[in-house]
């Protein structure tokens, strides 16, 4: 079976002209496929690729270098992490950043409290790759 990602103009989604079904592809997607991909979000394409080479030497590193990148705290979504499948070999590797570095953070820049308290894990910052906590102004 193959399965198309579906696509999803950001631009659109926040103008007065937004379908009223937008929204409701949007949650269908994430909830039967788990990705969606985004377009027209107003980020530069130098910016993107810029991380994506910084994240990629990361991940390039050897295995204790990046163990010391995993979460203090143990949290699946910050930090180094990888998942090795079934038979011990790696099946998913991942750096994982969130928007906030606090919950504190997350409060200042308006969010609710429920919603803050999701960054109650702070991040974890790679020495080796300065330039990714430099971070993405969003539009």
């Amino acid at each position: 079976m193959t399965v198309q990602i579906p696509v999803i103009d950001l631009e659109l989604a926040l103008s007065d002209a937004a379908p009223e079904e937008l929204l409701a592809s949007v949650r269908a997607a994430a909830e039967q496929i788990g990705i969606i991909q985004v377009v027209n979000h107003g980020v530069p394409q130098d910016v993107i690729e810029t991380f994506h080479q910084g994240a990629g030497r990361v991940l390039a590193l050897p295995r204790e270098e990046k163990e010391k990148l995993a979460s203090p705290t143990g949290h699946p979504y910050r930090g180094w992490r990888q998942w090795p499948d079934d038979f011990g070999r790696l099946e998913l590797e991942r750096l994982n950043i969130g928007q906030y570095d606090s919950a504190e953070d997350a409060r200042a820049a308006g969010l609710s409290e429920r919603h803050a308290d999701l960054f109650t894990h702070v991040n974890v910052w790679p020495p080796q790759e300065p330039g990714l906590r430099g971070g993405v102004p969003l539009p």
